[in-house]
């Protein structure tokens, strides 16, 4: 699996053969964002970066414990052989849920042996 970052507002930069995909709440698949509460929380300085990834890895945990749909997501992203790049509206540099997907899929990778390679983000 290789991953890329980007902002939603660069998705043009995407190129064939990879693969764009939206993981923002506002357009993207709500399996992969954050919550309405958590972004607000967050964006409104109400929590901490730390508290912020705590709680968006525990919302994945229970995704990926309670919907075979967002197990079966993963399984198919992982499985893909295109350059897939996460996109969010959080501004490049920034703290943001989209490096704690690559975590995510990197440690869903080496748990079953699939190559995987984080190519940084797309400028």
């Amino acid at each position: 699996m290789k991953l890329m970052t980007t902002q939603v507002a660069k998705w043009r930069k995407v190129k064939a053969p990879a693969l764009f995909v939206d993981t923002s709440i506002k357009t993207g698949n709500a399996y992969l964002a954050p919550t309405w509460v958590l972004l607000t929380e967050y964006k409104g300085g109400l929590i901490s970066p730390k508290e912020y990834e705590e709680r968006f890895k525990n919302i994945i945990k229970m995704r990926w414990n309670s919907y075979s749909d967002f197990r079966q997501l993963v399984a198919n992203m992982a499985s893909k052989e295109e350059t897939q790049v996460l996109g969010c509206y959080c501004a490049a540099g920034e703290f943001c849920h989209r490096h704690l997907l690559v975590e995510f899929f990197q440690r869903y990778c080496e748990a079953r042996d699939i190559p995987f390679e984080y190519l940084g983000e797309l400028q």
